[in-house]
């Protein structure tokens, strides 16, 4: 799970393809050793400058391997994440850049992600 989360704040910290102020995602799915898959997190971007986004871009398409050949995939998109099944996102912003992380229904509680979020300094929101 570690390397999931050097994807998302490493590549998508930078962004997508469209010009700044654009919402671009990265986002990333848990694949089960049966095959189903679920949404983990996703990562929006707003503000971001051409140059970052092509940097986040490159950088959100990792892969890893997890237990029992179980997969995370990560997957940047010109769109920010969707919010079917998500808890809710934790808002940030660096500089003018501003960051919303998506956490979804996959073992974590709402109250323990908005506890995080509101600790860590940032500000929840609602799907």
């Amino acid at each position: 799970m570690g390397a999931v989360v050097g994807i998302l704040v490493l590549g998508c910290g930078s962004g997508g393809s469209g010009s700044a102020g654009n919402t671009v995602s990265c986002s990333t799915s848990y694949t089960s050793g049966d095959g189903s898959t679920v949404p983990f997190s996703c990562q929006d971007i707003a503000g971001a400058t051409a140059a970052q986004i092509s940097s986040g871009m490159r950088d959100c398409t990792t892969s890893a391997l997890g237990d029992a050949g179980a997969a995370y995939t990560a997957a940047f998109s010109n769109a920010p994440c969707s919010h079917q099944g998500a808890l809710g996102g934790c808002r940030s912003m660096t500089g003018t850049i501003t960051v919303t992380n998506w956490a979804y229904q996959t073992g974590e509680t709402l109250t323990l992600f908005q506890s995080v979020c509101t600790s860590s300094g940032g500000t929840f929101v609602a799907p």
